[in-house]
């Protein structure tokens, strides 16, 4: 079976695992990888993006491929993107069977084929074993999680949230991703543990949590270190650990850790939250080759992030987080966000000096979106902040993700603050309090190149522990490098094409015409 894998902007661990898993079942699985600069969630322009799109070439390829099944994964963000690709592909590819998953068709259900009939199949949860059952071209009324159309109705079967055993226990193909983006080699990017033990009401846990009870499902130690080890064989130099939070099963995390600094001892970043910080763990982190982690924080305000945001850590638990990661000498981002129902200007100030004297290396912003299913949009409802309407628009993909200004009307003297937060580490406490000041008076609006870009890539370069953004740099230097040297090759080839095809204007500088010696004796 041929089997296309269509995704986006960024490396995907989850379609890693599911190449091998379909490739040791003798399927033939190819990725069809879209860069999408200048329109990957976090930069945006439409004219670069058409200028540097490769979406017909690689469109064309899809087709000729001509593949059994494709495997879309959509987020709300993505959502308009996928259905505009499906929509294309589906005039061409009018026998093949077209599968969504993800978060999207994960949160709304059968809905989501009602809305796109051009899927013909869409799968709730992790879709490891729906997606092999299929595969194995099982019976659709015995594929967990597969919703499907049978006597024109729409049937759902049930789902999970966490992947089975199988999937926890598969090395992921990473070359499936490194073949289009060679630069990824040097960052390995893993999951040690599905799931998370919280339900921030801003977070898709919130939502899954309403309808199935779970918690963390970790992987089998050994196979994460046996793919580690391949990793260091293959080059890897760090180690990016994407688990909601690494250190959130304490025993496993110790473990782990400790297994790691033994055998692998690259350095690596993580994820981790201010409640699971203790000292023993953060000193573990850093004997085994943390250079950097990230916690959420939100804001610096107990009562939003309890009342509102679902979160219970108190002020004095962020602050001992990050003077004890500041101990360890271990950089650390927080995330923080904007338009929160219940903020002022005055409590993100606030924020921004708790941030500065407790050393937080860089603050990364985002701004509230009010994503499907989440329990915040509850509160939202209730306090009138955003109606039925605009959340029915939002699920049907018109949002601006969280990177950009989010789905909420804010007001727009909390844009300016962008700029403070993503240059904190280049700002004295002196002049963040000038700077303040001067906002607290007058609206600034600055363009997103100096609030968020300029910093983003001056971190990027010079922070060793910032990987993301190095990625992200080097993504954008791959593709318009390349996209460049194919224009040059291009024209250099015209360029020699019309030279060659030109007659020297001396003809005894030219070679004989073999048709003008007919006739002619020797």
């Amino acid at each position: 079976m041929k089997i296309a894998l269509v995704y986006k902007a960024f490396e995907f661990f989850t379609f890693e695992i599911f190449s091998t898993m379909l490739k040791k079942r003798g399927h033939n699985v190819r990725l069809f990888f879209f860069p999408s600069l200048f329109d990957d969630y976090s930069i945006r322009s439409k004219r670069l993006a058409k200028i540097f799109s490769e979406e017909s070439s690689i469109l064309k390829d899809i087709e000729d491929f001509a593949p059994d099944m494709l495997f879309f994964s959509i987020t709300t963000d993505s959502l308009v993107w996928n259905n505009k690709i499906a929509r294309s592909l589906r005039e061409t590819l009018k026998d093949s069977i077209f599968l969504a998953g993800g978060a999207h068709p994960t949160i709304i259900g059968k809905e989501f084929l009602k809305r796109y009939p051009f899927y013909d199949l869409a799968v709730r949860g992790m879709g490891d074993e729906a997606i092999i059952s299929l595969s194995l071209e099982k019976s659709y009324e015995d594929i967990k999680g597969l919703i499907y159309k049978k006597d024109e109705k729409i049937i759902e079967n049930d789902w999970q949230v966490l992947p089975d055993k199988k999937f926890l226990d598969t090395i992921p193909d990473k070359e499936l991703f490194y073949k289009k983006m060679p630069f990824l080699r040097k960052y390995h990017t893993t999951f040690a543990q599905y799931g998370c033990n919280y339900r921030c009401s801003f977070c898709i846990h919130s939502s899954l949590k309403k309808e199935k009870k779970y918690s963390i499902k970790t992987r089998d130690i050994h196979i994460i270190i046996e793919e580690l080890e391949d990793a260091k064989k293959r080059g890897s130099k760090y180690v990016i650990f994407y688990d909601d939070d690494l250190l959130s099963d304490n025993i496993f995390a110790k473990k782990l850790l400790n297994i790691y600094k033994e055998k692998i001892g690259l350095p690596f970043i993580c994820i981790t939250h201010p409640l699971s910080a203790s000292e023993d763990m953060i000193r573990l982190l850093k004997s085994s080759g943390c250079i950097g982690v990230e916690i959420g924080t939100q804001i610096i305000d107990e009562t939003i992030r309890k009342e509102v945001l679902n979160r219970f850590e108190d002020d004095n638990s962020i602050k001992n987080a990050l003077s004890l990661f500041k101990d360890h000498n271990i950089p650390t981002t927080v995330d923080h966000i904007i338009g929160i129902p219940g903020e002022t200007f005055e409590k993100h100030i606030k924020s921004l000096f708790f941030y500065k004297k407790n050393k937080a290396s860089r603050v990364l912003i985002s701004y509230l979106t009010a994503y499907p299913g989440i329990t915040l949009n509850d509160i939202l409802l209730e306090k009138g902040i955003i109606d039925k309407e605009k959340l029915l628009k939002i699920e049907a993909g018109d949002v601006d993700n969280y990177q950009f200004h989010g789905s909420l009307e804010l007001n727009s003297r909390f844009y300016s603050l962008e700029a403070l937060f993503e240059w904190l580490p280049f700002l004295s406490t002196n002049l963040i309090k000038k700077l303040s000041n001067i906002l607290k008076r007058k609206e600034l609006i600055l363009p997103k190149i100096i609030t968020k870009y300029i910093p983003f890539f001056i971190c990027g370069l010079f922070y060793r522990h910032e990987l993301n953004l190095r990625i992200f740099i080097k993504k954008y230097a791959y593709f318009v490098g390349k996209k460049i040297i194919d224009k040059l090759t291009f024209v250099m080839k015209l360029d020699f094409g019309f030279w060659e095809n030109q007659t020297d204007p001396n003809p005894e500088s030219q070679p004989p015409n073999p048709d003008s010696l007919k006739g002619v004796s020797k």
